[in-house]
Order: structure tokens, then C-alpha cells, then sequence
């Protein structure tokens, strides 16, 4: 993604609902394609981020990663899948990895943008 225009390779966006709950899903296509979905809920008379979501899949290698951050529980699910190279099979192997985050004050949805979510989620996450 071009660091001076967060939404250039955007190829599709989605909104969804329900329960109080609702989510943002932005998508792209480049050397990979992938999305990710942010997930907020009305709690205190506002909107806050308590869930990111991410998937990616390299064109050429077929390897896909997906991540799921809660913010409620502090935890987040990693789990990366690859092709076996054998012509003979459809195999993948697979990896999931569970991880405690940092805890941080949840965002509310007014204080979002492109730079402050990835900074967001720079914290929670010691790895990133």
C-alpha cells in the first residue's frame, strides 16, 4: 500500500451490523490480496474498536495468514496455512498460535485514522 494514500489498492469495502456490534471490512489486491475488518460496539454512548481481523494471500505462493485481535480479552489468534510442495497432493500445512496483547485504552471510533489505527495496533502487539 502506497504510505501516502492508505486506500490506493482498495478493491471493495463492506459494512455489516447487528447487536450492537458492527464492522468495517476494506480490502486490497497487490502482490497479495487480503482484507482487514474492524469490529466495534456502542458501550458509554459511543462506538469502540474491540476487534480487528486481518487475512492475506500471496498470489504467487499461495501461503495465507489470517489474524484475530480481541481487545476484550486481550488475546489474539495467528494462524498461518502453506502449501505443501507436492504435485501429487493438495496438502497444506498449518499453524495456529495464541498470544497474549497489551492492553491499551479502546479507541472510539472518532479517534481513527489510517495512522492512529496501525499505531493502535503497533502497541497491543509487541510482534508488529
Amino acid at each position: 500500500m502506497d504510505s501516502q494514500d492508505p486506500f490506493n489498492g482498495v478493491v471493495f469495502g463492506e459494512v455489516y451490523a447487528g447487536n450492537g456490534i458492527f464492522a468495517i471490512r476494506i480490502g486490497w489486491f497487490r502482490t497479495s490480496l487480503g482484507y482487514n475488518v474492524y469490529i466495534f460496539r456502542w458501550q458509554d454512548n459511543d462506538f469502540y474498536l474491540i476487534g480487528h481481523d486481518a487475512y492475506e494471500r500471496h498470489r504467487m505462493t499461495g501461503e495465507e495468514s489470517t489474524s484475530s485481535d480481541n481487545f476484550l480479552t486481550w488475546r489474539e489468534n495467528t494462524v498461518r496455512e502453506n502449501p505443501v510442495e507436492d504435485e501429487k497432493s493438495d496438502k497444506t500445512t498449518k499453524k495456529s498460535v495464541w498470544k497474549q496483547l497489551n492492553k491499551q485504552p479502546l479507541l472510539k471510533l472518532d479517534q481513527i485514522i489510517e495512522a492512529n489505527i496501525n499505531d493502535y495496533l503497533c502497541k497491543v502487539d509487541n510482534d508488529k
